[in-house]
């Protein structure tokens, strides 16, 4: 949502932190749950929706609407248990459904429950990692990001990389 601030005028972002329009804050309080998506996707202003889902709204409200450009999977084995719980699980996956074979999903390197879950997904995964290098799937749609000194560097499926940042030059 950061780095798209700044470049789109019609950037909305609904979080638990409230609702937002670019820069200006709609509405504050918890907004990851189904009325907030409602809200934000209602809105004229907006082109571009950042979404935060609770699990618990999904399953609970569903999701709101049926298909998104880029699915991002955090914290899934996470929750100081291992493996997935199983509202979480189903909320993933319902997202995954979400993403047509032309979107992205974006996982960590390290989340075992969510490289699981996009395995058999047709479209782009890419694999973050912040503690260095993870590697591309060969053979497959997968780019891996991972931070290399002071760069976010991507690599493609057939080896390539390419610096997509400084981190001195993102925003805070």
């Amino acid at each position: 949502a950061e780095l798209l601030r700044d470049s789109r005028s019609g950037m909305g972002r609904a979080s638990r932190e409230g609702l937002f329009l670019h820069h200006e804050l709609l509405k504050s309080g918890d907004q990851s749950n189904l009325a907030g998506t409602l809200a934000l996707l209602l809105c004229p202003e907006v082109d571009s929706a950042i979404l935060e889902r609770d699990p618990s709204s999904i399953r609970h409200e569903g999701l709101g609407l049926d298909r998104v450009n880029a699915t991002i999977l955090t914290h899934l084995g996470r929750s100081g248990a291992p493996g997935l719980d199983a509202e979480s699980d189903q909320a993933a996956r319902v997202l995954v459904a979400a993403t047509p074979p032309d979107g992205v999903v974006v996982i960590e390197a390290d989340d075992q429950a969510a490289a699981e879950i996009v395995g058999a997904f047709a479209g782009t995964v890419v694999v973050v990692s912040a503690s260095g290098p993870v590697g591309a799937s060969r053979g497959r749609k997968h780019m891996a990001v991972s931070l290399r000194g002071d760069h976010i560097v991507a690599e493609t499926p057939d080896g390539r990389e390419q610096i997509l940042a400084r981190i001195s030059s993102v925003p805070d």
